[in-house]
């Protein structure tokens, strides 16, 4: 399972500013609820991989912080991630 934040209309420089602190925030969250996560970033989203289905819920119930937006997606029969 993968989240995906997404940073529409904002400068590269905004965008590291906001990525910083999902990332502080994931890690305090992740240590809190005892969840592996790993994470990937680029330019313009920042993207968190769950190990499962369940730590995802915990996530989707818990995290704190609404003013950022994300978008589930889970793998298919090809291992390709698609938005749910």
């Amino acid at each position: 399972m993968m989240i995906s934040f997404r940073f529409p209309d904002l400068d590269r420089n905004t965008i590291n500013i906001h990525q910083k602190i999902i990332r502080g925030a994931m890690q305090n969250w992740a240590e809190f609820y005892d969840i592996d996560y790993r994470f990937n970033h680029t330019a313009i989203t920042f993207h968190v991989y769950f190990e499962s289905e369940h730590d995802l819920a915990i996530f989707k119930l818990t995290w704190a912080h609404p003013e950022y937006e994300y978008t589930v997606f889970k793998p298919n029969e090809v291992g390709t991630y698609v938005a749910v």
